[in-house]
């Protein structure tokens, strides 16, 4: 029962990290003045591979935000809950209160698996402010999926 809480509060948890990041992520960029990188976003290229295989056809240009944003909150509850499930069997993971949970998603997807898949470039092509924002709203992400957890559990423990 223990790991069916842990896993049900870190899906939570990371869908509310996951809902802190995006807006954190913008406003850092405005705010070191970050040109958008080229392209599609990885999420809306993954989007758009979902729609192709399941529905047998490409997303519209108006559907392309909200399936980006769809496998965005997906992602982010899918790790959420994993790193919930692994947090309950083993502890000193949620050492940092998340924020090397962070860090490994950063490191993981973002910096190992989407540009080995060839949905974005790595990130020692990018511009290092743009990827120090990356990994800062990553961070966040984990600090944010393990708070909601812990109050989540604990609130669960009543």
């Amino acid at each position: 029962m223990a790991k069916l809480k842990g896993l049900i509060a870190g899906a939570v948890g990371g869908l509310v990290g996951a809902a802190v990041m995006g807006p954190l992520h913008a406003a850092a960029g405005k705010l070191m003045k970050q040109k958008p990188p080229k392209g599609e976003d990885a999420t809306v290229k993954v989007a758009d591979a979902l729609a192709t295989k399941l529905v047998h056809r490409k997303l519209r240009r108006s559907e392309k935000p909200i399936g980006g944003q769809v496998v965005h909150f997906s992602f982010g509850a899918g790790m959420g809950a994993l790193y919930g499930l692994l947090a309950e069997s083993f502890p000193p993971l949620t050492r940092g209160g998340g924020a090397f949970f962070g860090t490994a998603v950063y490191a993981g997807a973002h910096a190992l698996a989407v540009p080995a898949l060839g949905l974005a470039p790595s990130p020692l092509e990018n511009d290092p402010a743009l990827e120090s924002t990356e990994l800062a709203s990553h961070v966040v992400y984990g600090l944010v999926t393990d708070a909601v957890r812990r109050v989540l559990i604990k609130v669960g423990s009543r």
